[in-house]
């Protein structure tokens, strides 16, 4: 049976890890979507900066309080630079070095995934030059991101792009393709994130992108949005057509966690809070039961 999981750092930031391990047990989860290993992260300061024991030993104590509340990390999230990486020189170099050691970090959580964003530099649009190496960096980097998680048995997955069309690098499934293709690694995936292709690609293309990247998908973060933005929506409250997606993962042969990625409300009392974890809880049920109805 597909685990239930969903993003932990909404209710992290809202109560801290302790508690927000206990609530997400209670509402119902079997797993979450580690994100401190991307939240931590800032330039040349920060946890980050730590040495190896004290790093790992931030990681290691989160890991015993998910444990201690029955919940996996089916998956954590690298650092991310917002898109275009408008970054120097320099802040690349600590970028790169902060997301090996989140992939080091998620060997210490017992998370067998570690999911990351294409790196898109600024300008990649300018001209067919600036194209072809929006593609390229980020080519580099994963085979350097895949090379650590084969020696730590770690997949790394690249997650998909939003934007207003799939001329965006890493945004529909032929890019990829291209890339899994070129790294031929079983430690190399994809992160298959709804709302992005729902916003990137035509209206009703999304269960075609599933379909086509089935074999190498490990991973889901799903939402939903109208289709012209990065909403994060709970699924059902935007334009994606759920029944046609978890019809196309399952008979896919999807195996990974049934993922959620959704925005909090942040104003709501606790009582409230832990009715819409519940309420998520169920929505994830219910995709559950159609992807694992597919599969059969």
């Amino acid at each position: 049976m597909l685990k239930l999981s969903i993003e932990d750092g909404y209710t992290v930031k809202r109560c801290g890890t302790k508690k927000a391990a206990q609530l997400l047990k209670q509402a119902g989860f079997d797993a979450v979507d580690y994100g401190r290993t991307c939240s931590a992260y800032r330039h040349f300061e920060g946890l980050y900066t730590a040495p190896d024991a004290e790093f790992f030993a931030a990681f290691e104590e989160d890991r015993r309080i998910y444990e201690d509340a029955g919940l996996v990390i089916g998956q954590i999230h690298c650092p991310f630079n917002a898109p275009p990486d408008n970054v120097t020189a320099e802040e690349m170099e600590c970028f790169v070095k902060g997301v090996k050691r989140s992939i080091r970090a998620a060997a210490v959580l017992g998370a067998p995934i570690a999911v990351l964003h294409p790196v898109i530099p600024v300008g990649w649009n300018e001209n067919e030059e600036t194209y072809r190496n929006s593609f390229a960096v980020t080519d580099r980097l994963c085979a350097e991101y895949v090379e650590l998680g084969e020696k730590l048995g770690i997949t790394v997955a690249l997650e998909n792009m939003p934007g207003d069309d799939t001329t965006v690098p890493y945004s529909c499934a032929e890019q990829f393709l291209r890339l899994l293709e070129k790294l031929k690694s079983p430690r190399f995936r994809v992160c298959l994130d709804t709302g992005h292709a729902n916003w990137a690609l035509p209206a009703g293309e999304l269960p075609a992108m599933a379909r086509a990247l089935a074999p190498y998908i490990c991973a889901v973060h799903l939402h939903d949005n109208g289709g012209t933005w990065d909403n994060h929506f709970i699924p059902y409250g935007g334009t994606i057509d759920w029944d046609a997606l978890c019809k196309a993962l399952g008979e896919g042969g999807y195996t990974g966690t049934v993922n959620l990625e959704t925005c909090s409300m942040r104003q709501m009392g606790d009582d409230l809070f832990a009715q819409y974890l519940a309420f998520q809880r169920a929505i994830a049920e219910e995709l559950r039961q159609k992807i694992e109805a597919a599969r059969s």
